[in-house]
């Protein structure tokens, strides 16, 4: 009979758990997504940049999965971490790939916003 009530015990503090990791994790803290491009793709929805972020390329290490974008003059790298099923994007970094663009005597058609991402 003991036993039982120690299962029970034991089986009840478990899904407390579980219900307290769960609503820390989505309700405080950072968003989950489905994969790695999907986090980096957030992370690039709010980075400025002189055109649109289009994708380039990935590269996976482990669990750990850089995801990469160029608007043409810089370079939008982004390391998201599994944990468990959900992806997150842990840091980004912006970096300049060719010379700062020369602007004509019209105006300069550049400009550093956000202009979103494609796809």
């Amino acid at each position: 009979m003991m036993r039982k009530t120690i299962k029970y015990l034991i089986v009840a503090i478990i899904l407390i758990m579980s219900f307290f990791i769960r609503a820390v994790v989505t309700e405080k803290g950072p968003t989950g997504y489905a994969s790695a491009y999907e986090a980096c793709r957030d992370m690039a929805m709010r980075t400025a940049g002189y055109d649109v972020w289009v994708y380039q390329n990935e590269a996976q290490e482990g669990t750990h999965t850089t995801v990469f974008f160029t608007d043409d003059i810089n370079t939008l790298s982004c390391r998201a971490t599994q944990i468990g099923t959900l992806w997150y994007a842990d840091a980004g970094y912006s970096f300049r790939t060719m010379s700062a663009p020369v602007c004509p005597e019209s105006g300069c058609p550049w400009k550093l916003d956000y202009h979103g991402v494609s796809p």
